[in-house]
């Protein structure tokens, strides 16, 4: 899937795009793991590229491998840190036949109160 470059005006959809992704991830994870909307789409008002950033925020590196393996699951692909220390990063899932595609997202992975978890603006959470 290739994603949006253009900056746009703020969507109100945006937060309704964030809580689909959510819900397809939100099953498969496990309770301490937390799904927070992030990155500029999470700001009510500012304009963005639309493309939707999800943390999914683990208590503590150890539960790190467990995530990846769960993602991998649903079929994102583990891309390695993309060179920002404490944040995992994986690419979108394939479009599957008989289901419909989840809105374009940059999935994460990271350790609450990590640097990388700290440094990302964050507006909705589960």
């Amino acid at each position: 899937m290739e994603p949006p470059a253009e900056v746009a005006e703020y969507d109100p959809e945006w937060p309704a795009a964030f809580a689909l992704i959510r819900a397809a991830l939100g099953p498969a994870l496990p309770r301490s793991a937390r799904i927070e909307h992030v990155g500029s789409t999470s700001v009510p008002g500012l304009a963005s590229k639309p493309i939707i950033d999800v943390d999914v925020v683990v208590p503590d590196a150890s539960a790190v491998p467990d995530i990846v393996a769960r993602l991998g699951r649903l079929g994102y692909q583990h891309v390695g840190d993309l060179g920002i220390d404490g944040r995992e990063a994986f690419a979108m899932p394939e479009p599957s036949i008989g289901r419909d595609p989840l809105p374009y997202h940059h999935l994460y992975c990271v350790t609450r109160g990590s640097p990388a978890h700290r440094t990302t603006w964050i507006f909705a959470t589960t």
